[in-house]
């Protein structure tokens, strides 16, 4: 996904002058220009020419040209559905998984279900009501509050509410309201929008008693587009990783830099800042999790050879739901899932379609203890599951994922069918442009209310493997402001 975008809170600068004036100087070049470039694919790098001057200022050795800030914590936002045809609730809530246990894959599956069955339970099609063709949905004080008691908070004390109604033509609407009476906060929220096949509208205002009151209002338009998103900065820009960034001022004492022609230059920090650098302990052996449960091996154990995780064959098929038969004169093995078959003779490295295909592994099946060892990821892939590996717990994890968001999205026909509905004009990468407006009124008894105009522009280009997102924001008359 590729974006876009400006805001306009210029006005903000003349209410903030009579107090930060001195602060203001070394601010106003910054304030200038807040834009920012994301590019979102097998990590996420951000663009912000005010943070890397800010670094530039505090010491760090920048080079020159273009700078990115980098960081793994944020695979491609394609994968929460936001390619046209591909999107439903459970491959959104897959890869909201799959993205909170980057780290510790062996939550993967127990994390999805258990966010499938709260999310069912508030908007799974049995909580919606049939009129005619169209639905309604309604989220009052009661399922806050089930809802509240799910994700183990506390019981919601104020009132909220929500509704939705969705059309058989595709569009849809909602209107939230939310308020707060606590002596001596006040606080007050609505919020309405519609959408259709291709455009959406959203308006809104929020009031703090004695504080603020501000109304906005924005649009959004998706196209298809003529171009597809980049998975990544230029090869030759400079790329500082922050996952690697020490939590103390980085200075250029403290900077590697690595790459150049070949790929993009990576500054990361050599000596992490507190902390030790010892490797914490963990398990000995390997570990097979299918579908959150473990696998038990009665005869030899999984082992990790050259860097491949091998595992006994016939453990792990029938674990994936495969019927297993075995030839001893031949010494062939075949394995049926579905519409899936696999042949494969023991101590060989190929496999065997029942189309005739051949497939060759990167590595040969070996025998110990009377149990055929294979490559773990290239069977379990040939069936069409997912595996990850979990270097702390040592556990190789195996998901039938089709199987999986294909369960979920049982529950969320109504949804799953006004999104397909909305995007059923669209094919390949999307185009997104949003605009957003407003205005924020501070409240002053004494001095006289003062109103603050603000705007945002956003465009975007989503794909299925990457999302980039342009923008930018001009604070300049804050700096004003502040030096008065």
């Amino acid at each position: 996904m590729n974006a876009e975008g400006s805001m306009d809170l210029s006005a903000l600068a003349a209410l903030m002058k009579e107090d930060l004036g001195e602060q203001a100087e070394a601010m106003e070049a910054m304030l200038k220009d807040l834009s920012f470039k994301m590019i979102c694919g097998e990590s996420m790098w951000m663009q912000i020419p005010a943070l890397t001057d800010l670094l530039a200022q505090s010491g760090a050795a920048l080079p020159e040209g273009e700078v990115w800030l980098k960081t793994a914590g944020m695979p491609a936002l394609s994968a929460m559905g936001m390619n046209a045809g591909s999107s439903t609730i459970g491959g959104a809530l897959y890869a909201l998984a799959e993205m909170a246990d980057a780290e510790v894959p062996v939550n993967i599956y127990k994390d999805l279900t258990e966010a499938a069955q709260l999310l069912t339970s508030v908007m799974g099609d049995k909580t919606f009501t049939k009129t005619g063709e169209d639905y309604s949905w309604k989220l009052d004080e009661a399922k806050t509050a089930q809802l509240a008691e799910a994700l183990g908070a506390s019981a919601v004390d104020f009132p909220f509410t929500m509704e939705m109604t969705v059309k058989a033509d595709g569009s849809s609407s909602f209107s939230m309201e939310l308020a707060i009476a606590e002596d001596p906060i006040a606080v007050s929220m609505t919020l309405s929008g519609t959408s259709s096949k291709t455009e959406s509208a959203v308006k809104g205002r929020l009031q703090v008693k004695n504080v603020c009151d501000v109304t906005f209002q924005g649009s959004s338009k998706i196209s298809a587009s003529d171009k597809a998103p980049v998975t990544a900065p230029p090869a030759d820009a400079a790329v500082i990783d922050l996952d690697n960034y020490a939590a103390a001022p980085l200075t250029g004492a403290d900077l590697g830099i690595i790459g150049g022609a070949d790929g993009p230059t990576a500054i990361f920090v050599t000596t992490p800042k507190g902390g030790s650098t010892a490797a914490p302990a963990r398990p000995s052996g390997v570990s097979v999790q299918v579908n959150g449960e473990n696998v038990t091996f009665p005869n030899a154990s999984p082992a990790v050879i050259n860097g491949r995780t091998m595992v006994p064959m016939r453990a792990v098929l029938e674990a994936l739901g495969a019927t297993v038969d075995y030839d001893g004169e031949t010494g062939t093995v075949q394995a049926r899932l579905g519409d899936v078959t696999l042949t494969h003779v023991i101590g060989t490295d190929a496999i065997q379609t029942a189309s005739g295909e051949k497939l060759t592994m990167d590595t040969a099946s070996y025998t110990k203890n009377g149990s055929t060892l294979v490559p773990l990821r290239f069977f379990s892939q040939a069936l069409g599951y997912e595996v990850y590996w979990d270097e702390g717990a040592r556990t190789a994890v195996v998901i039938d994922k089709s199987a999986a968001v294909a369960k979920i999205d049982e529950s969320f026909t109504i949804l799953n069918d006004l999104q397909a509905k909305q995007r059923q004009t669209l094919d390949g990468d999307l185009a997104i442009d949003m605009d957003f407006s407003g205005e924020a009124k501070l409240l002053d008894s004494i001095s006289g209310d003062k109103a603050l105009p603000f705007s945002m522009k956003l465009s975007a280009i989503c794909g299925s493997e990457a999302m980039n997102a342009e923008g930018s924001m001009d604070l300049s008359a804050l700096a004003a402001l502040m030096k008065e």
